[in-house]
């Protein structure tokens, strides 16, 4: 058992958004997040996260859930993706 780096990795992990670049930044993300621009690998995925849904009617904002991410095959999407590891 593990935790997830954060909110925002369970919903780009689960594959709600889909985009390839999001799954290979996932594979290995040590190649990608640069330490001297985020403090921690929450930050990067959350921005990572505001990154590729913005103009979307995804859009995601760490203040308020966009309700989309609530509907039930998110839901079960994001949770079957933390099936193992919480």
């Amino acid at each position: 058992m593990y935790l997830p780096e954060s909110f925002e990795w369970m919903i780009l992990n689960a594959g709600v958004v889909q985009e390839k670049e999001i799954m290979e930044i996932l594979k290995e993300p040590e190649k990608c997040i640069e330490s001297q621009k985020y403090f921690s690998w929450e930050r990067f995925f959350t921005n990572l996260l505001i990154e590729k849904t913005d103009g979307t009617y995804m859009k995601y904002q760490k203040s308020k859930l966009n309700p989309v991410y609530l509907h039930e095959k998110n839901k079960r999407m994001i949770l079957s993706s933390a099936r193992g590891i919480l």
